[in-house]
């Protein structure tokens, strides 16, 4: 009776053992799963961190490609005119996006704040040395002679796209660029638009990639037309306003540029504008600057004063060199003339 008894007990002891295996194997499987779910969503992470890492390299890849390209052409640097903005450096970005600029030029979506150097005037540029250059860019100003000279340094990059704004004048630029080549020679560029062609002008070893054709519509319909509006030119005028004459001078480019002053004679200048004009239609245009108080000196007024000036003008020229533009609506040339007519002369350069 005894043996039984210890036996039953030994087998009751091996039923038991076989049951605390059989609850840990369940167990095991679980925690295999769950590493190997984890495991599958770590490598997923890491794939998708590696197909964003492609996919913002791709303007850096294309930067490097340009760059490549000028200094097989033999230029030493790449400088871009991108539209005229006295706007933030926001509205900037965006407006860019909507005209497609950087599709065509995928590194110029690099844009940033401290890549971005303004000075008083709104034409908006885009710099890039090419490989093995590197650029400086300074504040240029003229002395009481005339005579230009670099004033104060604002950047220098070796690579890097350099955003410029400036320019308060087509004949006095405020910007100034300095390229060293790699065996040290320096060239130097006043990045602005040309008076005679209206596009870029010149320089030697510049490669101009403006991309004219997605600027706005003043590029886009007249920069390339055989026949130009006939008030594009230099014109000056007088008008008198409650018993003061004013004399007004405007100047409208085939790029689509226009800008606008007045003053008492030939010597204070009261307001100066600059920005563009736009056809409504064959006989209306939208002139559409920027700008305000100004002085004889050349001086920088206070840009709190400073307004947008956006017209509708019915325009007329004659075959002996007169331009007369009728307000229409919106901004005006002169206080208090929302429906006058104005006459101009045409500015004949002398040889």
């Amino acid at each position: 009776m005894k043996k039984i008894t210890v036996l039953l007990s030994l087998l009751l002891c091996l039923l038991i053992l076989c049951s605390c295996g059989g609850t840990q194997e369940p167990e095991t499987t679980l925690t295999t799963e769950t590493t190997t779910e984890e495991t599958t969503t770590e490598t997923t992470a890491e794939q998708d961190t590696s197909t964003e890492s492609v996919t913002q390299s791709e303007s850096e890849k294309a930067l490097g490609e340009f760059r490549r390209l000028m200094k097989d052409e033999n230029y030493l640097c790449g400088v871009a005119y991108l539209g005229y903005y006295s706007e933030d450096i926001g509205v900037i970005i965006e407006d860019l996006q909507y005209k497609g600029i950087y599709k065509k030029h995928k590194f110029l979506d690099e844009f940033r704040r401290e890549n971005f150097y303004s000075l008083e005037g709104n034409e908006l540029y885009a710099v890039i040395p090419a490989e093995g250059a590197e650029v400086t860019v300074n504040q240029y100003a003229f002395n009481e002679n005339g005579i230009g000279y670099a004033k104060k340094r604002l950047a220098e990059s070796d690579g890097e796209i350099l955003f410029l704004r400036g320019n308060i004048s087509d004949i006095m630029p405020n910007l100034q660029l300095a390229i060293t080549d790699k065996d040290g020679n320096i060239t130097e560029y006043l990045p602005s638009m040309s008076l005679e062609t209206g596009y870029l002008s010149k320089g030697q070893q510049i490669w101009d990639f403006s991309p004219y054709d997605l600027l706005g519509g003043h590029f886009e319909n007249n920069m390339f037309e055989e026949d130009m509006p006939n008030f594009i030119g230099s014109w000056w005028g007088e008008y008198e306003v409650d018993g003061e004459v004013y004399t007004l001078t405007a100047e409208f480019k085939e790029n689509g540029e226009a800008a606008y002053g007045y003053g008492y004679g030939n010597s204070e200048i009261l307001e100066y504008f600059e920005g563009n004009w736009y056809k409504e239609d064959s006989d209306t245009i939208n002139i559409v600057m920027y700008g305000g108080p100004d002085s004889f000196d050349a001086s920088e007024s206070d840009n709190t004063e400073k307004y947008e000036l956006n017209g509708i003008f019915d325009w007329g020229c004659t075959d002996t060199n007169e331009m007369f533009l009728t307000h229409i609506s919106g901004g005006v040339l002169l206080y208090g003339t929302e429906g006058e007519k104005f006459h101009f002369e045409k500015i004949v350069e002398v040889e």
